[in-house]
C-alpha cells in the first residue's frame, strides 16, 4: 500500500516535474504552430471536434475553458472555414461544432507537421528509451484514466 508520504510526493511531482515538462514539451512544437498560423488552443479544439462533432458546453468543459473563451476560439475556426456552427434541432441554444472537410485537411496537415518535428527531436533518443517512454505514456493514460472514472463516479 502506498504510504501518505508517496501520495503527497506524487501531487508534489505533477507541480514540479510532470506539469513543466508537458508544457516544455508542447513548447517543442511552438514553431510548427507559429508556421501554420494556428494557436495550441485552436488546434486542440480542432483536434477534438475533428474526434467527435459536440456541444460548446462539452468542449468548454473538457477543455476546461470557460465559454465565453471557447466561443472566441470556435469563431476564428469559423473565420478561417475549418468548422461550422449548427444549432441543435432539439434545442435551438445548443450550438454542435462540426469540422468541415477544409478543416480536415487543415488538420492533418498540421499533424503531419507535429509527427515530423516530434520525429526530428526524437532521432536523439535511444531505441530503448523510445521504448520506454512509449511504455509509461501507455500506463499514465490508464493511471488517469482511472483518476478521472473515479471523479466521474464511474468506478
Amino acid at each position: 500500500m502506498v504510504r501518505a508520504i508517496e501520495r503527497e510526493q506524487l501531487i508534489q511531482n505533477m507541480f514540479t516535474k510532470l506539469f513543466p515538462t508537458m508544457k516544455t514539451l508542447f513548447k517543442a512544437f511552438g514553431n510548427v504552430f507559429s508556421s501554420s498560423n494556428i494557436s495550441r488552443l485552436n488546434f486542440s479544439l480542432l483536434n477534438h471536434i475533428n474526434n467527435c462533432s459536440n456541444t460548446m458546453s462539452y468542449y468548454s468543459e473538457i477543455m476546461q475553458l470557460p465559454r465565453s473563451n471557447l466561443t472566441l476560439i470556435a469563431d476564428k475556426l469559423i473565420k478561417k472555414g475549418l468548422v461550422e456552427r449548427h444549432d441543435d434541432s432539439s434545442d435551438r441554444r445548443v450550438v454542435i461544432l462540426k469540422i468541415t472537410p477544409q478543416g480536415e485537411s487543415y488538420l492533418q496537415e498540421i499533424k503531419l507537421l507535429i509527427r515530423n518535428e516530434f520525429a526530428k527531436k526524437m532521432s536523439t533518443v535511444s531505441d530503448e528509451d523510445i521504448s520506454r517512454f512509449n511504455q509509461l505514456i501507455e500506463e499514465m493514460e490508464i493511471i488517469i484514466r482511472k483518476i478521472y472514472d473515479a471523479d466521474q463516479g464511474e468506478v
